[in-house]
Formats: C-alpha cells, sequence, structure tokens
C-alpha cells in the first residue's frame, strides 16, 4: 500500500513540475468609463496577464469619451500595459483623423484584418512567446460593421470574418503555436457572427474573448472552444488560466473568472487621469449642457424630431432615443443628453412614401418597446396602433423625412432604398449636435 502511496505522489510532482501557465486579462465594452476602469485596474494588475487585451467599444457613449476624442482610454491602456485592442463597432464612430491618432497612441497592437479604413488596417495575427509556449492571437471586429455605416466614399469596410480566420489560422500553423486565442467584438449567439461558429468551423480554436452583446460570461465550452466575455461599462474584466505541459506544450486545461473592482479602491493613478480629462470640460458641461430649462422627458423627443428636421432642411423627421434615466430632474435633462443620445450618428434626409413612413414608425414602435427607447415625430400625425390595426398616419403621399445613419442600415424599410442614391442624402451632422444647438439656442431665447 504504502508503495502504491509513494508511486502517486511521486506521478504528482511530475505533472507539477511539468505544469506551465498562461494568463489573459481581457476587457470589453468599456464605452469611455475611465472612473470604472480606474476602479478594476487593481484587479488587472493583480492578476499579473501575460497578456492583457481590450475586445472593442473602447470609445463611444460617454460624455468624457467622447469630448477628448477617446485619448484618455488610450493613455489608459497604455499605464495599464494593454498588448492587444481590438476596433469595436463604436470605435468607427469618431472622425477618421481622430481614429488614426488612437492607432497611433496605442502602445501595444491593434489587431483586426477583417476591417479597413482608409489606408488603416489592423494586424491580422500575433504570436506571444512564454518560454518555449507559444499563443497565437487573432483579432477581429464586429462582423456586420460595413451594415452599420452608409455605404459613401470614406467609411471603414469590413472582409468576411471567415476569410480572415483561415488566413491567420494558416499562418500560426506555419508559426506552430501550441494555443490559438481570438478576440472578437462579438457575442456567442446561434447566428452566423458568434462564438459556435468558429467552435464549429474552426475547431483548433482553443479560446474566445467576446464582446458587442453588453452580456458577462464566466466561461461557456462550446466542443473544444472556451468562450469567455467580461461585462460592460468596466463592471468586470476576465482572468483566463491557461495550463500547459512545460514538456510536451499542449494545453492542459484552461480557467476562467471574473475580476470586479470597487469605486473606492481606485488605482490613483488612473483616477488622477480620470480627473484630469475631466476638467478642461467641466466649464462646458456644467455651464452649458446642464442649464436648467423647461425640458421634460415628454416633450424631448417632440423638440429632437423638430431639431434633425431642421438640421436636414425637410418637412419632417423621426427621433429616436434612449429612455431617460427616473433619477434625471424634471427641466435637467441636458446632464443626460449623452446618456439619452449615446452615440455620433450623423443626420440623413430621405424620400419615403406614405406606405414605407407608415412601415418604418410601425417597425420602430415594436423596437422602442423591446428596447425601451423613446420616440418623437415632426411634420405628421402618427398614433401606434394596435394589435388588429396599423398605425394612424396623415402624411403626404411622398415626404422628405430627417433621421439618423443608424436608422438607413437598420431599418430594414429604408435598407431596401440604399442602393438608390437619388432618393436619400448623407449629411454631416451629427445628430446629438444638432439637439444639442437646438435646445441651446431655446434656452437663450427664453425670457
Amino acid at each position: 500500500m504504502r508503495k502504491v502511496f509513494t508511486t502517486v505522489v511521486l506521478f504528482l510532482l511530475f505533472i507539477t513540475l511539468y505544469a506551465g501557465e498562461f494568463r489573459i486579462v481581457a476587457t470589453t465594452d468599456l464605452h469611455g468609463n475611465l472612473r470604472n476602469l480606474a476602479a478594476l485596474a487593481p484587479a488587472i494588475r493583480q492578476a499579473k496577464g501575460d497578456i492583457i487585451v481590450d475586445a472593442g467599444d473602447l470609445t463611444g457613449g460617454n460624455l468624457l469619451a467622447e469630448l477628448d476624442g477617446g485619448r484618455s482610454m488610450i493613455q489608459a491602456l497604455n499605464m495599464l500595459n494593454y498588448h492587444f485592442r481590438v476596433p469595436g463597432n463604436h470605435d468607427f464612430d469618431v472622425p477618421f483623423n481622430d481614429f488614426v491618432a488612437l492607432l497611433r497612441n496605442f502602445k501595444g497592437t491593434t489587431l483586426g484584418a477583417d476591417w479597413k479604413w482608409g489606408s488603416e488596417r489592423g494586424v491580422l495575427c500575433k504570436v506571444v512567446h512564454k518560454g518555449k509556449f507559444q499563443v497565437g492571437v487573432i483579432g477581429m471586429t464586429e462582423s456586420a460593421l460595413d451594415r452599420r455605416h452608409l455605404p459613401v466614399k470614406g467609411a471603414p469596410v469590413t472582409v468576411p470574418w471567415e476569410k480572415v480566420m483561415a488566413s491567420a489560422l494558416k499562418e500560426l500553423r506555419k508559426a506552430k503555436v501550441n494555443c490559438i486565442v481570438l478576440i472578437w467584438h462579438q457575442g456567442i449567439n446561434p447566428s452566423r457572427f458568434s462564438a459556435q461558429q468558429i467552435a464549429r468551423f474552426f475547431p483548433e480554436t482553443d479560446l474566445v474573448i467576446g464582446g458587442h452583446t453588453h452580456q458577462e460570461n464566466a466561461g461557456l465550452r462550446k466542443k473544444r472552444t472556451l468562450f469567455v466575455q467580461p461585462g460592460a461599462h468596466g463592471s468586470s474584466a476576465a482572468l483566463v488560466k491557461i495550463f500547459f505541459n512545460d514538456k510536451t506544450l499542449k494545453v492542459e486545461r484552461m480557467e476562467s473568472a471574473l475580476l470586479r473592482g470597487e469605486i473606492q479602491k481606485s488605482a490613483p493613478d488612473l483616477a488622477a487621469l480620470n480627473k484630469r480629462a475631466v476638467k478642461p470640460f467641466y466649464k462646458t458641461i456644467y455651464r452649458k449642457i446642464c442649464r436648467k430649462g423647461d425640458l421634460n422627458s415628454r416633450n424631448f423627443p417632440g423638440l429632437g424630431a423638430y431639431a434633425i428636421c431642421c438640421a436636414g432642411k425637410t418637412r419632417s423627421a423621426v427621433f429616436v432615443a434612449n429612455t431617460p434615466e427616473p433619477s434625471v430632474a424634471q427641466g435637467n435633462l441636458f446632464k443626460d443628453l449623452f446618456r439619452l443620445m449615446p452615440y455620433r450618428n450623423t443626420l440623413c434626409t430621405v424620400e419615403l412614401t406614405r406606405e414605407e413612413l407608415r412601415h418604418l414608425l410601425d417597425d420602430l414602435e415594436r423596437n422602442n418597446r423591446k428596447y425601451k427607447r423613446i420616440m418623437g415625430v415632426y411634420g405628421f400625425r402618427w398614433s401606434p396602433g394596435s394589435r388588429h390595426r396599423k398605425g394612424v398616419l396623415e402624411a403626404p403621399e411622398k415626404i422628405s423625412v430627417t433621421v439618423n445613419s443608424y436608422l438607413m442600415t437598420a431599418s430594414p424599410v429604408l435598407k431596401k432604398i440604399l442602393p438608390d442614391t437619388k432618393r436619400w442624402k448623407a449629411l454631416h451632422i451629427v445628430e446629438r449636435d444638432a439637439v444639442q444647438h437646438f435646445l441651446e439656442e431655446r434656452l437663450h431665447r427664453k425670457p
């Protein structure tokens, strides 16, 4: 019996001696939340990742990120020694020059051979070494990126993700890597744009770090592929431990968990960065955007529609925004304007028939209930229909309407019109800027 026990102990010692560990720390969908990243920073540093990665949407949807063009977020990644980042769909919402500046200022590697914007393109893949153990890292943005931007000259375009994965894996096979990691700004779902499809068509992929859907996933296995997704807005980071045999260099197992931060225990250097980044904009935020008026959640949708109608110089408009927070005081919606309209959508004008307009509004009404959004219209009368009838609409047979670029690329009705460039026109006007300008002028006109 003692002999058996000794043999078991020696075997376990042998296994322990030949066990290596490779650590990956990941964030995603930070959306400019530098304050939350500062709270996560101690956990990120304590995890001591061999590589630290961000899976996209570093900017967009946050006041600070919009005002400083994402520069403070890139600086924060550099301070935390991030090795890789992948641009998400909202990272392409910034002006091209700002996008290029973020690429140039990031000290790590920006991945993504599946996207191109002008002369800019991400790196196909990279090999990271830990002793003799080699990890191949691939990065891709959201697969539907090209459908989120108007088909105009100079817009970002995508290469099919399947083609990019095949090319990257070919390169990594040549390098004889021991583990393959994909950083993808995409969530897990049954669609063709998901980790499930990676597991099906590219089963040699060991790990997928996802994003985009804002859903947390501490670890879900599909066949042999492990899928992990950190939380959005800095609510969590992911830590993945890859255990490998030092002798054979084969992956033995993977463990994953989510890391949390505490605002009270924020990293002093990142907290100071956040304070320095916000300070120059105090005057803009509190003296202009936060001025009080008679603005409230009931009249905001209609005023927004009228504002973009004026900016587009059309007879009518359709305006959609997020629902205000319950805590937002009536008459002080300026303070929440960047959350109500979180992204830099530009405006478009489009010629619609009455029937097309009715279908557009019916679709929007269903989506607004589902996603808790508010909508305003201007230039015609419309009321939602019941289960048994369509919405009542009073409008000319043909009408010129101002909408934002997101609706043009997302609405089934408007997407059908995109190929007919005579029926629509892209304006170089940011929707939120148009609404903000209109509301500020309105306040100044008040006695």
